[in-house]
């Protein structure tokens, strides 16, 4: 195959998984509107977290390119991986993720890190009482709605975080 194909596939792949993602984000934004329904909150909540796990493999992907281009080093440099890779090494459950966050250290990270403590144990302890005996839907449709507003709230720390990285890019030459 030529290049310019390989290249030509790659974009489409590309354009292709972005219009699923937004896709998905404005489905799941749309039913997060219809209130009073268990079965829809429990999908959003069971969703949203979801799309929580993809954002912050894009984050840890920001986060590490800014440390790369933040290291002015000749010797060692970091590596940046990509959120296909994180999926590949089987960084993909929430709490894998978490524990991949942790290893980095500042400020801003210290409310995402501990949001995302807490809607790992609501989401374990949720999925698991899906099908139990015990406990009523309109109990699994409270926690979903409070699992949502929690995963809410970290997309806006992820939002809040990725802007000061943008803020502090250390190839912007201001």
């Amino acid at each position: 195959m030529s290049q310019k194909i390989l290249q030509k596939n790659a974009l489409e792949q590309a354009r292709d998984w972005w219009q699923k993602i937004l896709y998905l984000e404005n489905q799941v934004d749309s039913l997060e509107k219809i209130k009073g329904i268990p079965t829809i909150s429990i999908s959003v909540f069971l969703l949203k977290t979801q799309y929580v796990e993809f954002q912050l493999k894009q984050l840890i992907t920001s986060i590490d390119q800014h440390i790369f281009f933040s290291n002015f080093s000749s010797v060692i440099k970091p590596q940046v991986r990509t959120p296909r890779q994180l999926e590949d090494s089987n960084i993909r459950m929430l709490g894998q993720i978490l524990n991949e966050l942790k290893k980095y250290k500042g400020e801003s990270l210290k409310n995402l890190i501990s949001y995302l403590g807490e809607l790992n144990k609501q989401r374990i302890k949720f999925t698991h009482k899906l099908y139990e005996s015990k406990g009523t839907i309109l109990e699994l449709h409270k926690e979903a709605e409070r699992g949502t507003a929690l995963a809410s709230k970290i997309l806006q720390e992820i939002k809040e975080i990725d802007k000061q990285l943008e803020d502090n890019d250390p190839l912007d030459k201001k």
